[in-house]
């Protein structure tokens, strides 16, 4: 939404490195920057945390963009994602303006 994808991107193989405890795929309240010593996690999985992740990503395919009342699409996806040969889709993604369905070039 700030159109800087690469950050973004990089924001989000942060976060997912920061799931403790690892490979458990979800976050714990409370994150230690040094895993392995013992302290309070508090709630898992924290729900409000994997939350925000999932509408943050999302933000990535489909954003509503309020001062203009417009639906931004696409907008933090790489070129390579969307131009690969088995290309990629989306489908019943819900918006402010109803469902969005963006097919690969297959289902063209």
């Amino acid at each position: 939404m700030l159109d800087e994808p690469d950050r973004a991107h990089e924001l989000i193989e942060f976060f997912l490195k920061d799931q403790r405890p690892q490979g458990w795929n979800h976050w714990a309240e409370v994150v230690w920057k040094d895993y392995r010593a013992p302290g309070y996690i508090g709630d898992m999985p924290h729900t409000w945390i994997g939350s925000d992740f999932v509408n943050a990503f999302r933000t990535m395919f489909v954003y509503e963009n309020e001062f203009d009342q417009s639906l931004v699409l696409g907008s933090a996806l790489y070129t390579d994602w969307i131009d690969s040969p088995t290309g990629m889709s989306v489908e019943n993604l819900p918006t402010y303006y109803g469902e969005v369905f963006l097919f690969d070039k297959e289902r063209e």
